[in-house]
């Protein structure tokens, strides 16, 4: 097998046919996809997610982002396909320990308990979300009471991709 250096600068990665391998060194993550030599790292994840902080609605085909579709969207970008529904986000993705980094996926329940909105965690307590149809994807904290008291949990995608 041969060993090849993608991005040598911040982090060490190095990528073996056919397998994901992460190397973490200092606090920048990067993943390699399985057969795929892309490469990203949480930042560049929360960067890409704030480029629709627009003051329109998110429309993607002529059709309203959701939360859900709003994450789909984002990782859509970085190879990553997520589950249509906020609900089967956060079932799909293994349970995370200890609390949401930049880039995990933040999941709240509704009124009636179930997981009902998803958003981006982005640091300091901040997640970046649309907040449904005909509203403006915002940043909104963690902190914040109505927030505070719904939030369920978080998910990442990192640990899954470490985890095959």
């Amino acid at each position: 097998m041969k060993l090849r250096i993608v991005k040598p600068n911040f982090s060490v990665i190095a990528i073996l046919s056919y397998l994901s391998v992460l190397f973490v060194f200092s606090s920048i993550i990067s993943v390699i996809h399985k057969n795929d030599n892309t490469v990203f790292n949480r930042s560049e994840i929360v960067t890409y997610a704030k480029q629709f902080l627009i003051n329109e609605e998110l429309k993607i085909e002529g059709r309203e982002l959701d939360c859900s579709g709003y994450t789909q969207l984002v990782y859509k970008h970085f190879n990553i396909k997520l589950p249509r529904s906020s609900s089967m986000q956060f079932e799909s993705l293994p349970n995370k320990n200890g609390g949401p980094e930049a880039g995990d996926l933040v999941f709240f329940s509704s009124s009636n308990r179930k997981i009902g909105h998803v958003g981006i965690f982005i640091g300091n307590n901040l997640f970046i979300h649309s907040p449904g149809k005909q509203k403006y994807v915002r940043i909104d904290s963690l902190s914040d009471k109505y927030w505070k008291n719904s939030y369920v949990g978080c998910r990442s995608v990192f640990k899954q991709i470490e985890e095959q």
